[in-house]
């Protein structure tokens, strides 16, 4: 069978209003009747007879109801957790329906048009994440096992997420509102990013989840909070909400070297009270990152040698520098 090579600028058109229904899906009312067939659905598919369906308000109301049924007769036996197979057989189905279809490279744009929007945005909605890339390759031409997606269709549109056991299946209410950002992943710089009827609250930036602190009170944070984040993404979001200059003259920032790499723009190494830190940016998206290297570089060049291979550069007496000047520049 001959795979679809491209999509034309109509059916793209389709998928971008695809994905925007998706967006709207998930902060729209729960279905309770549509949730209860989909929790049928997925069972019946696993091969396990209709569980109790018992709906709550929030995540973490689910999570404490379940610790409840636990203790107290007669839901203290509620059987194995489901969720990691309770929808394998059918979701791999379909995942071999859209290979046989899409070739690579269409797959490639496809996923990169979606993955940016939908699964880098709120975990808890992983079905809907990829029913994105199903309806996607249907509106591009693939063809899938009707009764299977029709299945997967059900479960995706109406269940968000759930404590699947043998006995009993808790569903959450989907939260009553949901912040996006222009890039995908949730968002909010003011508020909550995701919140639920029960007043659960998700706080997340561009996409990440961070502490309350750094929406609400980010000029509340301490150096020692912002170096002691270890996800690179969300200490530049720190900072940012820290604010650099601020950042810069609180850590006694002193610059050792200022560079203009050939891609553009500025880059600088600053020795700061806690250690060293490389000040520069991704090009292709504009975003200013702050990443610690040894005390004992000098250069912006020695620090961009020292990230592409830092495992390379510790010797028995610390970094050796000679050695970082071997190395190949990140970006030259």
């Amino acid at each position: 069978m001959q795979k679809i090579e491209t999509i034309s600028a109509f059916q793209w058109a389709d998928i971008y209003k695809m994905r925007q229904s998706i967006y709207n899906l998930c902060a729209s009312p729960t279905n309770h009747h549509l949730a209860e067939k989909a929790v049928e659905a997925l069972y019946k598919n696993a091969r396990k007879p209709k569980p109790k369906v018992v709906f709550c308000k929030s995540p973490i109301e689910g999570l404490l109801l379940v610790n409840r049924l636990k203790s107290v007769n007669p839901w203290k036996n509620l059987g194995l957790n489901l969720w990691a197979n309770l929808s394998s057989n059918l979701r791999a189905n379909l995942w071999a329906n859209l290979w046989a279809n899409l070739s690579d490279n269409l797959w490639a744009n496809l996923r990169a048009n979606l993955r940016a929007n939908l699964c880098e945005s709120f975990s808890l909605y992983y079905c809907k994440s990829l029913l994105g890339y199903f309806l996607g390759g249907q509106i591009a031409g693939a063809k899938l096992d009707e009764n299977k997606f029709e299945k997967y269709k059900l479960i995706a549109e109406n269940l968000d997420w759930i404590f699947p056991y043998e006995n009993i299946c808790i569903v959450c209410d989907r939260p009553t509102k949901i912040g996006w950002h222009d890039a995908g992943g949730i968002h909010c710089e003011d508020g909550p990013a995701v919140e639920y009827a029960d007043g659960y609250k998700v706080w997340a930036l561009e996409g990440y989840l961070v502490p309350e602190q750094v929406v609400m009170s980010p000029e509340t944070q301490t150096l020692e909070d912002i170096h002691n984040e270890e996800n690179e993404e969300i200490r530049r979001i720190r900072i940012n909400r820290f604010g650099w200059s601020r950042y810069i003259t609180e850590s006694s920032g002193e610059v050792l070297d200022v560079a203009m790499p050939r891609y553009g723009g500025m880059e600088s190494l600053i020795k700061t009270s806690m250690g060293a830190v490389l000040c520069t940016y991704d090009p292709s998206t504009g975003r200013p990152y702050s990443l610690e290297v040894p005390p004992e570089l000098k250069t912006c060049e020695q620090a961009q040698r020292y990230l592409l291979a830092p495992e390379v550069a510790f010797g028995r007496h610390g970094v050796d520098v000679k050695k970082i000047e071997t190395y190949p520049l990140i970006r030259a």
